[in-house]
């Protein structure tokens, strides 16, 4: 679901650029990289909430012989994954918001 998202927020700032007689395709791949970029910075947020909040954590991370699956489900017992999608979706929008804000500010310069 976050990719069709994203792909949505390319095609917006797309066709925004396209009518302002800027590159849509750069304007585009700007807008994919904001969302990605969003995505990236909400993880860490929420790995360090988790790190805050359940101390057992760290001690899980730091072991070298925990298997990304065991993590995994450490995660999902104590977190709702929903609420951790969601969160995500409004990191990424927060990324097509910006790259938005400078394509609109971009336009309005003289």
């Amino acid at each position: 679901m976050g990719l069709f998202i994203a792909i949505f927020f390319c095609f917006r700032n797309y066709m925004r650029a396209r009518a302002q007689a800027l590159s849509g395709v750069k304007w585009a791949l700007y807008t994919f990289l904001a969302v990605i970029a969003g995505w990236f910075i909400g993880s860490m947020i929420m790995v360090f909430i988790l790190m805050i909040r359940f101390p057992e954590f760290w001690a899980l991370v730091g072991n070298p012989d925990i298997t990304p699956q065991e993590v995994s489900a450490f995660i999902m017992e104590r977190v709702n994954p929903w609420i951790a999608d969601i969160f995500l979706l409004f990191c990424g929008l927060g990324g097509y918001l910006f790259v938005r804000h400078q394509l609109i500010k971009k336009a309005t310069q003289p």
